[in-house]
């Protein structure tokens, strides 16, 4: 599932691995993070833009407080007020390229990747990526897009950071715990958003037909992740 799969327990099962098994996780892994967070802005503008139009007083309350949640939580995508746990300043400490460079120790260069561009993911990658662009064009189904993907990200780093350890060439460890600073930050502040994706839901969806676009969302996006997932086991461990 999305949630919890073959791919995670296998990522923490293991004791070794070679950087070239984990590369192609991490390469598919950099876009579909890179194009969350740009995608999450596109989301905001859609909001904005809505409220900058609403006439209804109890709508552009809701709205406001849907629009503080998305904010607060794409901010910190981009590394914004997370200093005081070790995010980089700076262009380096936005999450996808704070990411990519984390990943660079094991041959991944995010310029080369960009200059490739989706032709040179999964095809489920691409897929996952048209699912979250598309529900992020909604402004109600795109509540669907945080609360997946803010609801399964600590899981995701939970079981990155034990296969980051792992990984080691002629016996030699690549990654110590200290360098691992993108998985580490994401672990402190993943429940949070978890928690903020919520409220973002429980505010859009207050009608019977909101609640139903939500649900749709969900379930498109969670499926979606399942076949990445086990995709990505595929191509990390296959024997």
């Amino acid at each position: 599932g999305a949630y919890q799969n073959s791919f995670f327990a296998k990522c923490k099962a293991t004791k070794s691995i070679s950087p070239s098994a984990v590369l192609p996780y991490f390469h598919n892994w950099y876009f579909l993070t890179k194009h969350f967070a740009l995608a999450g802005l596109n989301y905001n503008r859609l909001l904005a833009e809505k409220l900058r139009d609403e006439k209804d007083p109890a709508e552009k309350e809701r709205l406001q407080g849907v629009l503080l949640q998305t904010v607060r939580i794409t901010a910190e995508d981009f590394g914004l007020g997370l200093n005081d746990i070790g995010n980089p300043h700076g262009v380096g400490g936005i999450h996808y390229s704070l990411f990519g460079n984390m990943a660079a120790k094991i041959g991944f260069d995010g310029n080369s990747a960009d200059k490739s561009g989706l032709k040179s993911l999964e095809k489920e990658t691409k897929q996952l990526i048209h699912s979250i662009e598309k529900n992020y064009s909604n402004p109600i189904r795109g509540g669907a897009c945080f609360r997946v993907v803010e609801g399964i990200a600590y899981n995701i780093v939970d079981s990155m950071r034990p296969l980051c350890l792992a990984i080691e060439k002629n016996g030699k460890k690549i990654y110590l715990d200290s360098e691992l600073v993108y998985v580490n930050m994401h672990l402190q502040i993943e429940k949070r958003h978890s928690e903020q994706a919520t409220d973002m839901v429980s505010l859009l969806g207050h009608t019977l037909k909101t609640q139903k676009q939500i649900m749709e969302g969900v379930e498109e996006i969670t499926n979606s992740f399942s076949r990445f997932w086990n995709r990505m086991e595929v191509i990390t461990f296959k024997k």
